[in-house]
């Protein structure tokens, strides 16, 4: 999709908003508050790049922004990720939280 965007001369997370106009909880996950806390559309340092990814399964519905680099001899380096998630009705906030992380630390 981050191709498809590029290729189009689009912003990664307006070209994905511009998809999911029939779909509101995709949409819904986009247009949250977290986008602003990655900094989306700041500015990055000399060879870090962003990019967004949006998933859905399990009932919830997330994306996700990445900063990452690759230095020299090829190895990737994974800056930051900003995560957003609508899991529906939270009981144990904390339950959540360690599931999105864990994902995050899985993949």
């Amino acid at each position: 999709m981050e191709e498809v965007a590029r290729a189009a001369g689009a912003d990664s997370l307006e070209f994905r908003r511009s998809m999911m106009q029939n779909h509101p909880k995709h949409l819904g996950v986009l247009k949250s508050r977290w986008p602003k806390k990655a900094g989306w559309g700041k500015p990055l340092a000399a060879g870090v790049h962003r990019g967004i990814a949006q998933f859905m399964g399990y009932g919830s519905y997330s994306a996700a922004v990445a900063e990452v680099s690759v230095s020299k001899e090829g190895k990737v380096k994974v800056h930051r990720m900003v995560l957003g998630v609508n899991c529906g009705h939270v009981v144990n906030p904390d339950q959540v939280a360690a599931q999105v992380e864990g994902s995050a630390a899985y993949a």
